[in-house]
């Protein structure tokens, strides 16, 4: 009797689970991040193990719009190098199109985009980069704002 209570409670709680997949909105992935029956690290797994969810997750980074950076904002944390590195790509595409968002809540995205999916191809990146960053006139961005301009034009050939 306990193994079937087990087995009915295993089905139950897997049927609770969120279901994410690569066509998931940004809505449906922070919902995901905080369901009450799965542990964050059990989310995360499923978020980034599939290469298609991960390439869907850092197209919906590049372009910028805030649910998906905010999105990027509870993910980022919690991912291994690898992945950082390409969401760390995808913000900074994103940087392009929220160049004052996206410094104020992140590090290391002033550097040329690699490894992303095909829906954030940007071919002169560092033209759009600079471009955006000189539009940021936030006294309490200077100093960032300086410093990735600087990192950005170092990357020029």
């Amino acid at each position: 009797m306990k193994r079937v209570a087990l087995i009915a409670l295993a089905v139950m709680l897997t049927a609770c689970a969120p279901d994410i997949s690569k066509q998931s909105s940004p809505e449906e992935i922070l919902t995901a991040l905080d369901h009450p029956w799965v542990r964050d690290i059990d989310t995360i797994d499923l978020l980034l193990t599939n290469p298609e969810v991960t390439d869907h997750i850092n197209g919906g980074i590049c372009n910028a719009s805030p649910a998906w950076l905010t999105v990027a904002s509870r993910l980022y944390p919690l991912t291994d190098a690898h992945l950082a590195e390409e969401m760390s790509s995808a913000l900074s595409v994103a940087l392009t199109k929220e160049p004052k968002i996206v410094l104020e809540r992140f590090e290391s995205v002033c550097h040329a985009p690699e490894h992303l999916p095909a829906s954030c191809n940007l071919p002169d990146w560092r033209s759009a980069a600079l471009e955006a960053l000189r539009t940021v006139n936030d006294p309490a961005l200077a100093a960032k704002r300086q410093e990735c301009e600087s990192d950005v034009q170092e990357q020029q050939a």
